[in-house]
């Protein structure tokens, strides 16, 4: 008797140490992501491609470009109209390369609510000046913003209306670490109508980039044709502001700071507006906290998921 037990309890030691060393070294876990290693590799890659000739100038001249491409690429992204793919053929034949990341389980491209889509913030480095850049957009997928005007509006082709008070597109930084020694050497908003009608805003509204940037703009519509029966409808307008991004860039030292970024966007109507917008990388929702000038006519949302920069 006392055998079977010692080779039972022999048996459950076995086993339990076999279960405890599958834990530990767990055939299909993947090895944990580590961003620093991965950016310093991408920058290591396209090394050669450096033009260190450039002036200060014209790197910075060089940036503002980089970043007009990106922002134009994220709301296209978030409206459909161009892929992922897409921009990143159009972003390597100007040597600007896109940090790709693991792919997450069950997790969309876009985020899709029921009236907006807003990508996540995409990482890319300009080999040429080893500067990075983080870029974020979004775009109103039908005309619910019709219905946020106000009154009954007979205009003449051409006049515009504003929608309540100002919106604001932004990015959010999080949760982060390693050494900010990086700086922020450039930062561009921009808003569109998707038909010609677009704004670049050079300054920040809010933030200095270290946990975060947005842009605020005031959204307007404008009534681009006259039906004698009336009244008007959404097809007789244009809205500024059914598209919109925004993107910081960093110098090289930008590979040893890291933490989570997502894309923001803040929206008012009616009487509502925007007093302030504060990044803290840390607390409020995603480490950003705004202040809305009423609890009523305002929304702020979010894209779906990190990413790791």
């Amino acid at each position: 008797m006392k055998k079977t037990l010692s080779l039972v309890l022999a048996f459950f030691l076995l086993l339990g140490q076999t279960v405890f060393a599958q834990q530990e070294n767990p055939q299909n876990q993947k090895p944990e992501y580590d961003i620093v290693k991965a950016k310093k590799e991408l920058a290591e890659k396209y090394a050669d491609k450096k033009k260190s000739y450039l002036s200060e100038e014209e790197m910075n001249k060089r940036t503002r470009e980089v970043e007009k491409v990106l922002n134009e690429l994220a709301a296209d992204i978030a409206a459909g109209k161009k892929t992922k793919e897409d921009a990143k053929n159009i972003l390597e034949k100007m040597e600007v390369y896109i940090l790709e990341e693991p792919e997450q389980n069950d997790i969309s491209i876009l985020s899709t609510g029921t009236d907006l889509t807003l990508n996540p913030v995409m990482m890319t480095f300009d080999s040429n000046t080893s500067r990075w850049t983080l870029t974020g957009g979004g775009y109103w997928k039908n005309d619910n913003w019709f219905y946020d005007k106000t009154g009954v509006w007979w205009g003449y082709v051409g006049e515009t209306k504003n929608m309540g008070g100002v919106d604001s597109i932004g990015i959010t930084l999080f949760n982060t670490g390693g050494s900010y020694k990086t700086s922020v050497v450039s930062s561009l908003g921009s808003v569109t109508d998707h038909n010609g009608w677009t704004v670049y805003m050079y300054n920040p509204s809010h933030g200095d980039g270290k946990y975060g940037v947005a842009f605020d703009y005031q959204d307007k519509i404008k009534l681009t044709k006259v039906d004698s029966f009336g009244p008007y409808d959404s097809s007789d307008f244009t809205y500024f502001g059914s598209g919109f991004a925004a993107s910081v860039s960093y110098d090289s030292n930008f590979v040893y700071y890291n933490g989570y970024a997502r894309t923001m966007y803040a929206h008012t109507w009616d009487t509502t507006t925007i007093n302030n917008i504060g990044f803290s990388g840390s607390g409020g929702q995603y480490g950003v906290t705004v202040n809305f000038s009423t609890s009523s006519n305002k929304f702020l949302i979010f894209n779906n998921y990190d990413t790791t920069f």
